[in-house]
């Protein structure tokens, strides 16, 4: 037998936190309730631990923008959304079926009761009678004292109330700019630059405020939520809580007068279409295209131009083309006199995003066109230290922009009209040649056109390069993220224009060689896009434009088609590799974009299809071969 000596461990090391921490973590979650309950001026003793809020999140740091690191792009964009568990993670609300008054700390007549009138819809609005106080609506109950129903209506009224709970304590922690407004002049102006800063920073912060007015700030901290990683947590509620607002502005501003008031009626009582509340739908609409579904966004876009021809804004600028069309102005809406420039450019600019957004959805959804530039008597937008600014100045009209391009160089929001419309009128001249076959007569106008779009876009393009040279040179950031867009959206256009000229089947050698130079055009405008997309990591994705990713996605598409053109053999060989790094930018964008993602998947699927396809092609073609040569 091995004698084995026994060591015996008398004292073992202490287990459990340290001496004081528990008392320390419980006195910080007593003070952070307290604090919880001041600033967000939630209900009268409510136990707000029982909404599993804060669990876990250290909210002593209230300045979360600037706390917690930027994210950069894709990759890190994961980890970042691990800092939005700060700020109220919605998901760990408990789903717990056994909801009573005692375990809400909350008095059922009072959560079951409390409504808001239609005067108070508003919050932060002042009512007709000067009051902004919630009014409560009796309820049934029994001799004891508790609510005469069912259990399962219980359950149901305690689930609504904590869901109008977490709704107004949401638009209260924007009320109190826990979102601040400066998040979105830094990331959302840049590419929907609508809204004059001062003028707005002038009346945000009031108390009272009107309804259309409420509506544009609430949509501007839902976008801006959008485009954060650390309140991302927030923005589906806030969507929903802002387009609630927007909605009841429209049934409050079709119910007054009589039902079958005209819109006259309703002119001559003074009644009219507020800018803010076009502002803030075209807002809804840019985060929708980030964050809902495009389909969505294209209704609401839809309501957003019904909106503007109601307003007339498509011809502020009428006097200086007729007096005519200025006499018939006089009597609308958009008749707004002693206006400042910015006031008025504000409304320029409102118009031609609504228009942007038009011609876009035109273009890559088969959108029918709602405003037609036979009727646009608007100047282009001018540039944004004049805007800002209130500095006047003069600008073209689109036709003269698009004609010979008078001004050397537009503002980078003016050559994304300019370019956007471009390709309405892209489309326009594809269906034109799809429509019919082409006679003697009919190809000559095709080429005519096409002709036309390509000079166009060609003085656009380089105008597009001068103005990225110009900003780089003297922005102190070197980055514009509008001016990026518009440089991809010119190469874009040229892409349009190869592919058109490919749906024809040219017969003559003459239109053969033109068509050939086209698409050889077509593809180094591909291969410049893929190049910029490679360059994109220099600025922030929270920045870029919602339609991005559908131009990203058309290069690929061509790219894809154009992999192996016999005629193109030596930019050929890049295409694949072009194709897998517009995927890793549309991968990149996928954690801002919805619409990013699916244009990434819908790509995946052709591309493997595509394989498939070419791999099938390789393999009969060397069976043949082999057959042939053994034959």
């Amino acid at each position: 037998m091995i004698e084995t000596r026994c060591i015996v461990v008398e004292t073992r090391p202490q287990r459990g936190p340290q001496k004081g921490q528990l008392k320390a973590l419980r006195s910080r979650v007593e003070t952070l309730e307290k604090e919880l309950k001041v600033q967000l001026g939630f209900f009268e003793g409510a136990d707000v631990t029982q909404f599993g809020i804060f669990e876990g999140a250290d909210v002593t740091q209230l300045d979360l923008e600037s706390a917690i690191p930027q994210p950069g792009l894709g990759t890190d964009l994961v980890t970042a959304q691990d800092s939005m568990s700060l700020v109220l993670p919605i998901e760990t609300l408990p789903r717990t079926p056994d909801l009573t008054p005692t375990t809400l700390g909350l008095d059922p007549i009072t959560v079951c009761a409390t409504r808001l009138n239609s005067d108070s819809a508003w919050p932060g609005v002042m009512s007709s009678s000067g009051s902004t106080s919630e009014q409560l609506s009796p309820i049934p109950c029994t001799k004891s004292g508790d609510l005469d129903i069912s259990d399962i209506v219980w359950a149901d009224l305690c689930v609504s109330s904590m869901g109008a709970a977490l709704s107004y304590m949401c638009f209260r922690l924007t009320h109190h700019e826990f979102i601040s407004d400066q998040l979105y002049f830094d990331r959302i102006h840049a590419v929907a630059p609508i809204v004059h800063k001062r003028h707005y920073l002038s009346w945000a912060n009031q108390e009272s405020l009107t309804p259309p007015q409420v509506c544009l700030r609430a949509a501007m901290r839902t976008v801006a939520s959008a485009v954060s990683a650390q309140f991302r947590g927030l923005s589906d509620i806030l969507y929903a809580e802002t387009r609630r607002l927007l909605e009841v502005l429209d049934v409050d501003e079709h119910c007054h007068g009589l039902p079958w008031s005209t819109d006259k009626m309703a002119m001559l009582t003074g009644r009219r279409i507020q800018l803010e509340q076009i502002q803030a739908w075209l807002l809804l609409a840019h985060y929708e295209l980030l964050r809902v579904h495009q389909d969505r966004a294209q209704l609401t876009i839809a309501r957003v131009l019904r909106l503007v021809q109601s307003s007339r804004l498509y011809d502020i600028d009428a006097s200086d083309v007729s007096p005519v069309v200025e006499a018939a102005r006089s009597m609308t809406p958009a008749s707004w006199p002693d206006e400042t420039f910015a006031e008025t450019e504000e409304k320029r600019r409102t118009f031609w995003l609504a228009f942007t957004f038009d011609r876009f959805f035109y273009t890559y959804n088969e959108w029918p066109l709602t405003l037609h530039e036979e009727i646009i008597f608007t100047r282009l937008p001018a540039p944004e230290s004049n805007f800002q600014n209130s500095e006047p100045i003069r600008m073209d009209f689109l036709p003269e922009a698009m004609a010979d391009g008078s001004r050397s160089s537009l503002s980078p929001f003016a050559e994304c009209v300019v370019l956007a419309a471009l390709h309405g009128r892209y489309v326009s001249h594809r269906r034109l040649a799809q429509s019919t076959t082409l006679s003697v007569k009919e190809t000559h106008e095709f080429w005519t056109r096409h002709q036309w779009l390509s000079e166009a876009v060609e003085r656009r393009t380089q105008s597009s390069a001068r103005s990225a040279v110009e900003i780089s040179m003297t922005n102190v950031d070197g980055e514009d993220p509008m001016v990026a867009f518009t440089h991809l959206l010119a190469h874009n256009a040229v892409i349009h224009l190869g592919s058109v000229i490919e749906l024809i089947p040219w017969k003559t050698l003459e239109y053969q060689l033109a068509a050939i130079a086209y698409e050889q055009r077509a593809h180094q405008a591909a291969t410049d896009v893929v190049r910029l997309a490679r360059a994109a990591p220099s600025f922030s994705y929270f920045k870029t434009h919602p339609f991005l990713p559908n131009i990203l996605s058309s290069a690929a598409s061509f790219l894809m088609t154009h992999v192996k053109s016999p005629d193109l053999a030596q930019i050929g060989e890049q295409g694949s590799d072009g194709v897998r790094h517009l995927l890793d930018a549309l991968r990149r964008l996928r954690g801002v974009s919805n619409l990013a993602g699916n244009l990434s998947d819908l790509l995946e699927a052709n591309r493997v299809y595509a394989s498939t396809i070419i791999s099938t092609e390789t393999i009969e073609h060397d069976f043949s071969l082999g057959y042939l040569q053994n034959g």
